[in-house]
């Protein structure tokens, strides 16, 4: 690495999934426990996938972290710091982007427990593929209620997790 900027700038990313993950293990340490539904067998323990996936997020954090510290890890070609030391236009877009996209996880985890899963989570679709520049109405739209309701299936159905169903009380399985 040429500079201690563009060390710090790769572990933003990793910074990104350590507060991920955080906010999931604050999520089902508070919120799930106040709607018992982070206790018990599986089948009534919600708390059980979202913990599951942000342990993932930390164990590849870590790795990342490792590999950016002993040097394996680079930017591609063009995502370097301009010379002098300003970010360019295309690593400013990215921090952004990264940016907006944590908000809009932030912004999801907090209105969950309000307006429960099958609103939450085709809102918070639709507005990461904004961020991430699809401009196709119909995909939006499509993708945001296709995701939510095969993740609705597979939790709500297959796997009986409960999920939040907020002041409307809107379930589908």
């Amino acid at each position: 690495m040429s500079s201690s900027r563009e060390k710090a700038l790769l572990f933003l990313p990793v910074a990104f999934f350590f507060a991920i993950a955080g906010i999931v293990f604050w999520q089902t340490s508070t919120v799930f426990v106040e709607m018992d539904a982070a206790g018990g067998p599986p089948q009534y323990n919600a708390a059980l996938v979202p913990n599951g996936l942000a342990w993932l997020l930390v164990i590849f954090g870590v790795v990342q972290a490792v590999r950016i510290l002993i040097g394996q890890e680079r930017f591609s070609d063009g995502s370097v710091p301009a010379p002098d030391g300003s970010p360019g236009p295309e690593e400013s877009f990215l921090l952004l982007r990264a940016a907006m996209s944590f908000a809009a996880l932030v912004a999801f985890t907090a209105m969950l427990p309000v307006i429960g899963f099958y609103l939450a989570m085709p809102a918070l679709m639709f507005v990461l593929m904004l961020i991430l520049g699809n401009r196709s109405p119909v995909t939006l739209v499509a993708a945001s209620l296709l995701t939510t309701l095969a993740a609705g299936y597979v939790f709500g159905a297959l796997l009986n997790v409960r999920l939040p169903v907020g002041m409307f009380e809107l379930t589908i399985w």
